[in-house]
């Protein structure tokens, strides 16, 4: 089926419905019920969330005109027209607040789409796929992340897990394969508690379904665990919100022998969530790159925005992240360290030994635009000295 018979570039709000309703009527083998009720959903649950909070901060709330005065099925088709044209996903929809940008904004955009075609230049996908699994990366690149990380995957792994909670009775459990911070949790082992209990309880989680925590994965299970030492902190970046591990995302790019720190932004967890994670609706804020001072207000994915942390009260704008230098130096390493991979959305905390690397992500969204409130796409291709030959995503 050729998409060109149905896709039109216009600013015209009603055309743009017409053209999703239609899409949506024609292409059945892609907007199955699954597909339509996993839309519609995240269309209600915002809708929920942002009526809710417009109503208790006093900007009205309970109506159905939140979105550049579409109602909920107006934006449904209109999320599938920007799908088909731009690349994104009705989440990008909403945080980037594509409703009510028109062409020439949203084509400033990298959305799940088109980023793909980014990383399919940037990165070599069997290297890329080895540094975005979780213990592959440690094994790579130890040396970075300043602690005991270990592997389970089958009962014969008692003997290593026993010896490792010798020595941390607190640590994090992450499925190996998972992303978007699925299956994460933080376990504290009791000193008389039965060892092998705790371990096959552990290990049974390996089974847990990816799609139980995300509509649109399929089923998969991960196989592998990763069990992580806890990260002990630094005071300055614990201020922010100390029931988390408040972390930065370093987005490399690699040009010849350059690393450029392209637009990091930080992640910070709220209401007293272990996870920061822009998933779990933490606080998200830009960072200038040469100063490591925080340089914008605070966002989520629910169009929410802060000019102080909602839980600590500490103001975003004008925060220095401390040892900055040290973290620029720890940049460029890691920046090198796979010739292959040319960009990386590192995850990195500052604790009491220093900073460390959580995870490397390889396919990560690029939602430093969230913060930005704007697209860096031209910005990119004019760094990486490269842009796709194509426009639509799908050609």
């Amino acid at each position: 089926m050729d998409m060109k018979n149905f896709v039109k570039i216009t600013d015209d709000l009603n055309e743009k419905i017409s053209i999703g309703k239609k899409i949506y009527e024609t292409r059945t083998d892609i907007y199955n019920d699954y597909m339509t009720d996993y839309i519609r959903d995240r269309i209600d649950s915002d809708f929920k969330i942002i009526s809710q909070r417009n109503a208790e901060n006093g900007s009205g709330g309970g109506t159905d005109l939140l979105f550049g005065g579409m109602n909920k099925e107006e934006l449904f088709y209109h999320s599938i027209y920007d799908y088909w044209v731009y690349g994104s996903t009705i989440e990008e929809e909403i945080y980037y607040s594509f409703y009510e940008k028109s062409h020439a904004e949203k084509n400033k955009f990298l959305t799940l789409r088109n980023r793909m075609m980014y990383l399919d230049y940037l990165n070599d996908t069997e290297a890329a796929d080895r540094l975005e699994n979780k213990y592959e990366a440690y094994c790579a690149l130890k040396e970075y992340y300043l602690r005991d990380i270990i592997r389970i995957e089958k009962d014969d792994d008692y003997d290593k897990f026993r010896d490792f909670v010798a020595k941390h009775r607190e640590f994090v459990v992450k499925p190996e394969e998972f992303g978007l911070a699925m299956g994460v949790h933080k376990v504290a082992l009791s000193n008389d508690c039965n060892l092998e209990e705790e371990f096959k309880k552990i290990l049974n989680e390996k089974n847990i379904d990816a799609s139980e925590y995300h509509p649109m994965i399929r089923k998969r299970e991960s196989g592998k665990l990763v069990l992580e030492e806890l990260i002990e902190q630094e005071d300055t970046m614990a201020s922010l919100h100390p029931a988390s591990i408040n972390c930065l995302r370093c987005n490399t790019f690699r040009v010849g022998d350059k690393v450029h720190l392209f637009y990091p932004w930080i992640k910070i967890g709220k209401n007293n969530n272990f996870i920061a994670s822009a998933q779990a609706g933490s606080v998200m804020a830009g960072i200038d790159a040469k100063t490591g001072i925080i340089n914008t207000d605070g966002y989520d994915e629910h169009l929410g925005k802060y000019v102080c942390h909602p839980s600590t009260g500490v103001k975003l704008k004008g925060f220095q992240i401390p040892k900055w230098d040290e973290l620029l130096s720890m940049i460029d390493k890691i920046g090198h360290a796979v010739p292959e991979v040319r960009f990386v959305g590192w995850d990195i905390a500052l604790s009491k030994k220093g900073w460390c690397v959580i995870e490397a992500n390889t396919y990560g969204e690029f939602v430093w635009q969230i913060v930005l409130q704007r697209g860096t796409k031209h910005e990119l291709e004019d760094l990486i000295g490269w842009k796709p030959e194509k426009f639509f995503w799908w050609e």
